[in-house]
């Protein structure tokens, strides 16, 4: 995994096959980074924002609507079994020894336990090494992998606070 920031997690995960015809292009759920945005970045914690201002009040209401629609999907999803998954800003790694490189894949990943909309990666197994399947990131979009990074940065500052504290 050539990212600079490489991060271990024990997170749900599903995978699949795709058929030969289907695209191997890396796509993403958005709503699921929406979610993720929201629970991460709370609005009343920004020091530039004006207390008053209107922007400030449909941004606390579509937080809101956020956190219901997230309570809402997550009485009907059944969430897989986590298992350990690596990730950086290029790719992402999970024990799949059954797979081989160049097979077309569709992976559901959840990146946290309070939003139960997958991430949903369609590609190509770039490597198989030591049980490890790697699916490269390298064909997201310029808003998609703008929302990956941030995560994968915002997990890493995790790990540092972390072991900060230990």
């Amino acid at each position: 995994m050539s990212g600079q920031l490489l991060i271990e997690r024990h997170l749900p995960l599903r995978w699949s096959g795709l058929p030969a015809g289907q695209p191997a292009q890396v796509q993403f759920n958005q709503l699921a980074f929406a979610l993720l945005d929201a629970l991460e970045e709370p609005v009343h914690g920004r020091p530039d924002a004006e207390p008053h201002s209107d922007l400030l009040r449909v941004e606390t209401k579509l937080n809101l609507i956020l956190q219901l629609l997230t309570q809402l999907l997550h009485k009907d999803v059944t969430v897989p079994a986590a298992q350990t998954v690596r990730f950086a800003s290029d790719s992402v790694a999970w024990s799949a020894p059954e797979l081989n490189a160049g097979e077309l894949i569709m992976l559901s990943l959840y990146l946290d336990s309070a939003v139960p909309v997958p991430v949903v990666l369609h590609g190509e197994v770039s490597a198989v090494e030591d049980g490890w399947a790697r699916l490269g990131l390298t064909s997201l979009g310029e808003e998609l992998q703008a929302s990956w990074s941030r995560w994968v940065f915002r997990q890493h500052r995790r790990d540092v606070a972390k072991n900060r504290q230990q």
